[in-house]
C-alpha cells in the first residue's frame, strides 16, 4: 500500500509542476503579448498623425498644380520652345514593336 501512495504523490508532484510550468508559460506570452499590441497601438497613432500630415500636403500640392495648369496657354507654350507636331508618332506597347532609324532607312 505504501508504494501506491508514493506512486500518487509522485504523480501529483509531476501534475502541479507541470501545471505550474504552463501557467508561468502563459503568464509570460500574455506579457510579451500585450506589450506588442500597445507598442502597435502606439506606432498606429504615429502612423495616422504623419498620414494626416501627408494628405494634407498632398491636397496643397495638387491645388498648386492645378493652378499653374490653369496657366499655360498656347502662346506661352510656343515661348519656352514648344511647337505643334505635323506627323505624330504613337508608341505601341505590343511587345518585339520598336522604331529605329538605320543608315540605310535614311537612305531611302
Amino acid at each position: 500500500m505504501t508504494k501506491a501512495k508514493v506512486l500518487i504523490h509522485h504523480h501529483a508532484k509531476l501534475i502541479f509542476w507541470s501545471s505550474a510550468s504552463v501557467i508561468a508559460l502563459s503568464l509570460v506570452f500574455y506579457v510579451i503579448a500585450v506589450n506588442a499590441t500597445v507598442r502597435n497601438v502606439a506606432h498606429r497613432q504615429k502612423v495616422s498623425a504623419e498620414l494626416a500630415t501627408l494628405s494634407s500636403q498632398v491636397g496643397e500640392l495638387e491645388f498648386k498644380y492645378i493652378s499653374l495648369k490653369n496657366t499655360i496657354t498656347l502662346s506661352l507654350a510656343r515661348s519656352m520652345g514648344f511647337r505643334t507636331v505635323s506627323e505624330p508618332q504613337f508608341v505601341s506597347r505590343k511587345s518585339g514593336v520598336a522604331l529605329a532609324e538605320t543608315a540605310s532607312s535614311r537612305a531611302q
